[in-house]
């Protein structure tokens, strides 16, 4: 036993244990009576477990099935997508998100979203993953009101904070229910480089907000009330 599970396999690098284990897996996949929709006490099906779990060629075998739901949210509220963006399934966030199909901006009964945990446990490359498809909303805050940006600034995220405020959709200076913004997070953290960055960018919103208002009080009503859709869209993150 303990040659099969040490000794590497000629082709492909892994161990005739492992061939075997893949094996029986595709065995117990075949079309048949097998349904890998049903769900466990919790709601969980069994993609959302081995993605949860980092098992990509498990994963891969299953997303080829067309009676396997890549979508279904559990009792939680959490599919597959946020429990692999959870815990750092680079891979399975990439063949997720390449079916085009999924929704990316679902939360969990906390109110996550895939990007918001990416952003609170500093899963840096699925950030970025999340962050180029088009349909993403990177301001959306959990039920405390804390954003992906609030998370990557207070767990010293600066990469992930950095991505967010590259973009024109993310307000730097969003409190959350208690008050917190990312900037208080951050310096509570001791992050200083996060600190640094969040005041450029709120001093650039202040600079952008102050010439808006100077130009309104020189034209008419009409202009006026476009400015205050402009204030409304920055306190939202829906920088134009």
């Amino acid at each position: 036993m303990k040659g099969l599970l040490r000794r590497k396999g000629v082709e492909d690098g892994r161990t005739p244990f492992q061939r075997a284990a893949k094996d029986r897996v595709n065995m117990l996949l075949e079309p048949g009576d097998v349904t890998p929709n049903i769900q466990a006490e919790d709601g969980r099906i069994s993609l959302s477990w081995v993605a949860e779990n980092g098992y990509e060629h498990i994963v891969k075998m299953l997303l080829k099935r067309e009676d396997v739901t890549p979508n279904a949210a559990d009792v939680y509220g959490q599919t597959p997508l946020s429990w692999a963006a959870q815990n750092g399934h680079v891979g399975i966030v990439k063949m997720l998100l390449e079916r085009g199909d999924i929704p990316l901006n679902t939360t969990d009964k906390h109110g996550g979203t895939p990007l918001l945990w990416a952003a609170r446990k500093g899963h840096e490359e699925i950030a970025k993953r999340l962050l180029e498809q088009k349909n993403v909303t990177p301001y959306t805050a959990d039920k405390d009101g804390r954003t992906p940006l609030s998370w990557a600034a207070g767990n010293g995220h600066e990469g992930i904070a950095r991505m967010l405020l590259e973009r024109k959709d993310v307000a730097p200076d969003i409190a959350d229910k208690y008050g917190r913004t990312a900037l208080s997070c951050a310096t509570e953290g001791g992050y200083t480089r996060i600190v640094e960055l969040l005041r450029r960018c709120i001093v650039s919103q202040n600079t952008m907000i102050a010439d808006l208002t100077s130009q309104a009080a020189l034209t008419n009503t009409s202009e006026e009330k476009h400015l205050e859709t402009l204030k409304w869209r920055f306190s939202h993150g829906l920088v134009p």
